[in-house]
């Protein structure tokens, strides 16, 4: 799903972690969902849109999260994640950012990487994560925060 970008991730997870702009509220653990997905290219209507899963969320200072999870991808396979989010971006309660992370399953064999563009709204103990994988797949996650440090 994800073209090969290496030292792009590279990069960009090491950007996140010197950011400068905290986060008021220390970190949290989230558990999130699986992802309820929309694939807008008529030719990919036989893909799965209920992708079941689950996965845990670690929100630092800094505008940064952890994730790592699996869930049953839009090919019907079973497939991992591990990543950093990194938004800097508000509007409102809105975050903006990008994720970029490594995935299995969509090439059998091998890790798939990449960063996407990404939004999440948070408000007490539940939130939502939006995922735009540009003319692939539109993907909404929800979550719980389970800890707060």
């Amino acid at each position: 799903m994800f073209k090969p970008l290496g030292l792009s991730v590279l990069l960009f997870a090491c950007a996140a972690c010197w950011s400068g702009a905290a986060r008021a509220d220390g970190s949290s653990l989230w558990v999130t969902t699986g992802f309820r997905s929309w694939h807008p290219n008529e030719s990919q209507s036989h893909f799965r849109q209920e992708n079941i899963g689950i996965g845990l969320a670690l929100e630092l200072p800094h505008d940064l999260s952890v994730v790592g999870g699996t869930y049953v991808d839009s090919d019907n396979r079973r497939s991992n994640y591990l990543g950093v989010m990194y938004q800097p971006l508000r509007l409102g309660g809105v975050h903006f950012g990008a994720l970029a992370g490594v995935v299995t399953g969509y090439t059998p064999g091998r890790l798939s990487n990449g960063i996407v563009p990404m939004a999440s709204y948070e408000y007490k103990w539940a939130g939502v994560n939006l995922l735009w994988y540009p003319g692939k797949v539109t993907a909404l996650e929800l979550k719980l925060r389970v800890a707060q440090f």
